[in-house]
């Protein structure tokens, strides 16, 4: 893509900060992927004259054949570095498939059990993070390429996910701050935010508990599960401030949540 001649005078390598007057200060706000505040910060902490190629991933479910026997769950990739007229079209530089994920099928003498939720969390999180793999690697190293102008950038790959999480019966069912279950009506309060750096603490910390009763207790703090998250291994990515609503129509858990 970024030798292709229709669509590399469109991309933008450096993240963009937009404001306008109100009458009173200037606000900042957002129009494209590139101009969000995630972009910037991550650039901000990469070497300098480095540049983020940020990949925006999301996974559906969905169905194969007309009759809905056949069953498929999909891995779409779009790049932030186009303007979404561009990410959002059917042509060239819009989504493409990246990868499968297995579907595990519910099984009625396992189904609703703690251990078969976290065996198929572990399953979705061990398959996608071999969709991850080359992402990861080169969030950390970054990689030199030759694009179109003949201009070798460094780009370091980093993320933003869209996702419609669900788990509304959980303690804290919010992917993004700390807000309780009974506390989802006041939208006056403001709330901790969660971090990728905090909930693999946690996760971490139950894992050293020496019965399952201790584990739970303390996942229970922020309603995660005994599980490896395949998002931790991107760097200058928290998950929590990557997730975001698309539609209701993609149901993806990303932080599996309770």
């Amino acid at each position: 893509m970024l030798r292709n001649p229709c669509l590399f005078p469109h991309f933008v390598f450096d993240a963009h900060r937009f404001s306008k007057f109100d009458g009173n200060t200037f606000v900042s706000f957002v129009d494209e992927p590139f101009t969000a505040r995630d972009i910037w910060d991550v650039q901000s902490q990469l070497p300098p004259g480095a540049k983020p190629l940020a990949f925006i991933l999301y996974a559906d479910k969905t169905k194969l054949s007309s009759f809905g026997t056949a069953k498929g769950y999909p891995v779409y990739a779009r790049l932030a570095n186009l303007p979404t007229k561009i990410q959002n079209g059917r042509g060239t530089g819009g989504g493409y498939v990246v990868g499968w994920l297995p579907i595990v099928n519910d099984e009625k003498l396992h189904s609703g059990k703690p251990s078969w939720v976290n065996f198929k969390n572990t399953v979705w999180h061990k398959s996608f993070s071999r969709i991850l793999s080359s992402l990861a690697s080169k969030s950390k190293t970054g990689q030199w390429f030759m694009c179109l102008d003949g201009i070798e950038r460094w780009f370091f790959l980093s993320r933003c996910v869209m996702a419609l999480t669900w788990g509304l019966m959980s303690l804290w069912p919010c992917p993004d701050c700390l807000v309780s279950r009974d506390d989802l009506w006041d939208t006056s309060r403001s709330y901790r935010r969660r971090t990728s750096k905090e909930s693999q603490a946690l996760v971490n910390a139950a894992r050293v508990k020496e019965t399952f009763e201790e584990r739970e207790e303390l996942l229970k703090e922020q309603a995660l599960r005994l599980i490896e998250n395949a998002l931790w291994a991107v760097k200058f990515t928290c998950v929590h401030r990557a997730l975001f609503v698309r539609s209701y129509s993609h149901l993806t858990i990303l932080t599996f949540l309770r």
